[in-house]
C-alpha cells in the first residue's frame, strides 16, 4: 500500500480520507432528504398517495436497472472524475426541481421525469464513493472506515426525516435548495481527492474494462458465481436482512392499524437506528479483537432472536425496547463483510461486483417485502412474523454451514488471510 499513516491507526491521517468523508456524507444526506421529501411533495402537489408511490417506484427501478452499467462505468473511468460529475448533475437536477416547485410548474409528469433522472444518476454513480475506499485506505483500516460510515449513516437516519419535514414546513422547494448546496459541497470536496489513485486498474492479461460488452457488464455476477463466500453472503446474507426489514415493516403496519398512532410506530425504526449507532461506536474494537467470522454470524443471530421476542411480547413499548439491540452488531458484521468483499474482488472489477450485489439485494428485498405484506394481510401478524423467523433461520443455518465465513480472522490478519486464499 503506497499510503502510509502519519499517526498510528487514525483514519484522518490517511491522505484523502477527510475529503472522501465530506463528499460521501454530503451525498448520503442529500439522498436521505430526497427519499423523504419527494413522495411527500408529490402527495402535497398532486394529492394522490398512489402517485407518490409511483414516483418512488420509478426512481428505485431506474437506479436498480442502471446500476449494471454504473458498475462498468466505475471500473472504466477515473472514480474521482465520476464523483465530481455526479455531484454537478445532482445539483443541476435538484435546482431544476426547486425551480419547478417555486414557479408552480411541478406536476406528476415532471416528478416522474425527475425521479427517473435522479435514479439514473444514482445507478450510474451511486456506489462510487464506496468503491473508492479500496484505492486509498490501508487493509487493516478498511473495517474501521466502513464502521465509521455506518455510524455516520445512522446519525443521518436519525436526522434525515425530521430535517426533511422541517424544510417542507418552510416551503416545498426548500429540501431541494438544501440538496443543491449539499451536492455543491460534494463536488468541491471531491476535487481535493488525489486524482491519480482513482485511475482505472488494468490487470495484466485482462481485457479492457472500457470495452462495453456483455461479458464486461456481467463480470460482477461471474465473480459472485465463482466464490462461495461472496455468493452465500450476497444471497442468504442479504435475504436474512431483507426479511428482518420486512418484519419491521409489518410490525409498524400492525401498530398503526391497532393504535392508529404513526408517531409511536415510527419509534420502531428509531430504536433500531439507536442500536446501529451504538454498535458503530464499539465496532472498531470488536473487529480487531474478535474473529470476523464470529462477528458476521452473531450479527445475523441477534436479529433472529429479536424476531422471536417480537412474537412473544404484545406491548408496543416492549417491542420498541426489544428491537433496540437487534442491529447492534450490524456495523461490525458489515465492516467485516465489506472488507472481505473489497479484498476478495480484483480492484478493476469492484464497481461491477457491487453493482451485481446491489441488483441481487434489490431482487431479494422486493420478494421479502411483497411476501411479508401479503402474508400479513391474509393471515395476520403472528403468522407473518413466524414465517419471517423460519426464513431467517434457514438463511442463518446456511451462513453457519459455510466454512469460508467461519474462517475469517480478526482485521489484523486480513492481509495474510487473503494472500493465502
Amino acid at each position: 500500500m503506497r499510503n502510509s499513516l502519519r499517526s498510528g491507526d487514525r483514519l484522518v491521517a490517511v491522505k484523502g480520507y477527510v475529503a472522501w468523508f465530506l463528499t460521501d456524507t454530503s451525498f448520503t444526506a442529500a439522498i436521505s432528504i430526497n427519499g423523504f421529501a419527494l413522495p411527500i411533495i408529490v402527495l402535497l402537489v398532486v394529492g394522490s398517495a398512489s402517485a407518490a408511490g409511483l414516483v418512488s417506484a420509478v426512481g428505485t427501478v431506474t437506479a436498480g436497472t442502471s446500476s449494471i452499467f454504473g458498475g462498468w462505468l466505475q471500473d472504466a473511468i477515473n472514480k474521482r472524475t465520476l464523483v465530481i460529475w455526479s455531484a454537478v448533475v445532482g445539483a443541476a437536477l435538484f435546482l431544476t426541481g426547486a425551480a419547478l416547485i417555486a414557479t408552480g410548474s411541478f406536476n406528476l409528469f415532471s416528478a416522474i421525469v425527475l425521479a427517473f433522472l435522479l435514479g439514473l444518476r444514482s445507478g450510474l454513480a451511486g456506489t462510487t464513493t464506496n468503491v473508492m475506499l479500496r484505492s486509498f485506505i490501508p487493509t487493516k483500516l478498511l473495517p474501521k472506515a466502513i464502521s465509521v460510515g455506518q455510524a455516520r449513516d445512522s446519525v443521518i437516519e436519525f436526522a434525515g426525516t425530521p430535517v426533511g419535514g422541517f424544510l417542507l414546513e418552510i416551503g416545498n422547494a426548500f429540501p431541494y435548495v438544501v440538496n443543491v448546496i449539499l451536492n455543491c459541497i460534494a463536488a468541491v470536496s471531491a476535487a481535493f481527492l488525489p486524482k491519480n489513485i482513482f485511475e482505472p486498474v488494468q490487470e495484466a492479461g485482462a481485457s479492457s474494462n472500457k470495452k462495453l460488452s456483455l461479458g464486461n457488464l456481467t463480470k460482477g455476477f461471474h465473480i459472485l458465481k465463482k466464490s462461495r463466500l461472496l455468493r452465500v453472503s450476497a444471497t442468504s446474507g442479504n435475504f436474512a436482512f431483507a426479511v428482518f426489514n420486512a418484519a419491521l415493516l409489518i410490525t409498524t403496519m400492525h401498530i398503526v392499524s391497532i393504535e392508529g398512532n404513526a408517531i409511536t410506530a415510527g419509534f420502531l425504526n428509531t430504536s433500531v437506528a439507536v442500536g446501529v449507532f451504538v454498535g458503530a461506536i464499539v465496532a472498531p474494537k470488536l473487529i480487531s479483537r474478535v474473529k470476523g467470522g464470529i462477528l458476521i454470524l452473531l450479527a445475523y443471530l441477534l436479529p433472529l432472536s429479536t424476531l422471536v421476542l417480537l412474537l412473544l411480547v404484545e406491548s408496543t413499548y416492549l417491542r420498541i425496547v426489544v428491537l433496540a439491540p437487534s442491529m447492534v452488531l450490524l456495523p461490525a458484521g458489515s465492516a467485516v463483510m465489506g472488507s472481505v468483499q473489497m479484498l476478495s474482488v480484483p480492484k478493476n472489477a469492484l464497481g461491477r461486483f457491487f453493482a451485481a450485489v446491489g441488483v441481487v439485494e434489490l431482487f431479494l428485498t422486493t420478494i421479502a417485502t411483497l411476501s411479508a405484506t401479503v402474508i400479513y394481510e391474509q393471515f395476520g401478524f403472528e403468522f407473518a412474523i413466524s414465517v419471517c423467523i423460519a426464513a431467517v433461520t434457514v438463511c442463518v443455518l446456511h451462513l453457519v454451514a459455510t466454512r469460508e465465513i467461519r474462517q475469517i480472522p480478526t482485521s489484523e490478519s486480513y492481509e495474510d488471510f487473503f494472500s493465502s486464499n
